[in-house]
């Protein structure tokens, strides 16, 4: 682990299991931050004008008597693709290590009352973006300071405020109940209305959240938090992860998965808790079949009640006020000829059950097929006529890639060529078509 020292001013590199006492710095990135680069360039890191962001930081947790600081802007190479896929898969743990977490808002004043209706604070950036949401839950202690470093409180201070603003119950926010005691949709739901400049970081962002690992794959867009849920399924039966719905107004393309294409479906399953389904068709929930993924789609077993053509599939989930008499359930359509495959249908839609309904339901292992539902189709970088803009956020973890993409965005020709016989003369002729 890579710190700075908080009087030297200097990197310093700690391996294994000594690394000592170290304070956290959570941000919003501007848009001339300082790299690992800048500090191992002579003086180039004091030049840049965020340089004064690195040094107050210092000074707060030297005046705290810390020693080290971590910042993720110069405390990790991002150039180096291996250090930054363990850093991602670590940061987590980092953020829950350390000593505390300064959260510098560099867009609420220091006159600013955080429990006003309208206050600067609850309107910040830092509780937008997808990177801060494991920065303000995994710390055992954050504290929040504005625009000129005045402090503004402590997380446990402000606790109220903060969960207004985030929907995260105090409980989650002060660990009085571990993370693991809410749903996957509870925790999807948190992240819903965040953002990332690069579209696989807001499945990125949120691997310590879910306890997982994975490698990172920039490039592959969506499909990041596909392979999000597909580990999370690897590893628990909570079936909250299906209890998401798109706004009625959203046009699917895709109209066959299980699985949500991003955070955002689940903005209205804060309330969604993990639970048992009463016995239906003489099987209870408590001793159900796990799940598991094949290509396929997606195998698990499920009371199913018939709804005309149609089926509700009934989850291992509820409302918390609906917990005693109802669960959660998805619109679901056969699409087999024995019953066993099924789509989903009616995205943005989820439906509650009675339990005696469910008792008398049908219990089924069945398929669902596999992907996931997109608002809109993106064409990769590559094929567009002009390559995209290049943003802060896309240098802030990925700077190779960037380069890699505009590339191939200006050079990538697809060459075909084919022969056409000509039956009168016997003449071949040789077509060249460039995509």
């Amino acid at each position: 682990m890579r710190l700075l020292h908080t009087t030297k001013l200097e990197l310093v590199e700690h391996n294994g299991r000594n690394i000592p006492l170290y304070a956290i710095l959570s941000h919003t990135w501007g848009s001339n931050e300082v790299t690992y680069q800048d500090f191992q360039n002579g003086r180039a890191a004091e030049k840049k004008n965020s340089y004064s962001k690195i040094k107050t930081s210092s000074g707060v947790a030297a005046l705290a008597n810390i020693k080290y600081l971590w910042i993720d802007t110069c405390c990790i190479d991002k150039a180096n693709n291996v250090e930054l896929t363990r850093a991602i898969n670590t940061m987590y743990y980092w953020y829950r290590g350390a000593h505390v977490c300064f959260a510098y808002l560099v867009d609420v004043p220091s006159n600013d009352d955080p429990y006003a209706p309208e206050s600067y604070f609850s309107k910040s950036r830092w509780f937008t973006r997808g990177w801060t949401l494991q920065e303000l839950i995994a710390p055992s202690d954050v504290i929040f300071f504005a625009d000129n470093w005045t402090r503004i409180g402590s997380r446990r201070e402000l606790s109220s405020v903060i969960s207004g603003v985030t929907g995260i119950p105090v409980r989650f926010l002060l660990g009085a109940s571990p993370l693991r005691d809410a749903s996957i949709a509870q925790r999807m739901s948190w992240a819903s209305q965040r953002e990332t400049t690069e579209v696989e970081d807001i499945a990125y962002c949120l691997l310590g959240i879910f306890d997982i690992h994975m490698p990172l794959i920039y490039g592959e867009r969506e499909n990041a938090f596909r392979r999000l849920q597909e580990e999370i399924l690897k590893v628990t039966d909570d079936q909250s992860i299906f209890a998401w719905r798109l706004d009625a107004d959203v046009q699917v393309i895709k109209d066959d998965g299980p699985l949500a294409s991003s955070p955002a479906s689940f903005k209205r399953s804060g309330n969604i808790i993990k639970t048992t389904l009463a016995p239906a068709g003489g099987h209870s929930m408590g001793t159900r079949t796990p799940s598991f993924l094949s290509n396929r789609g997606l195998h698990l077993a499920l009371p199913l009640v018939p709804k005309g053509q149609s089926y509700l599939a009934v989850l291992g989930c509820s409302d918390e006020t609906m917990l005693n008499s109802r669960r959660t359930a998805i619109w679901l359509r056969d699409i087999s000829t024995d019953g066993s495959v099924y789509q989903r249908i009616k995205f943005d839609k989820l439906e509650t059950v009675k339990l005696d309904s469910i008792r008398k339901s049908q219990y089924k292992r069945i398929c669902v097929q596999f992907m996931a539902p997109h608002q809109k189709s993106q064409p990769h970088p590559a094929r567009n006529s002009q390559p995209h803009p290049v943003s802060t956020w896309d240098l802030r973890l990925h700077p190779e890639n960037v380069i890699r993409e505009y590339l191939l965005g200006w050079t990538l020709v697809m060459v075909i060529v084919y022969i056409l016989p000509i039956s009168s003369s016997g003449q071949m002729f040789a077509s060249v078509i460039c995509i």
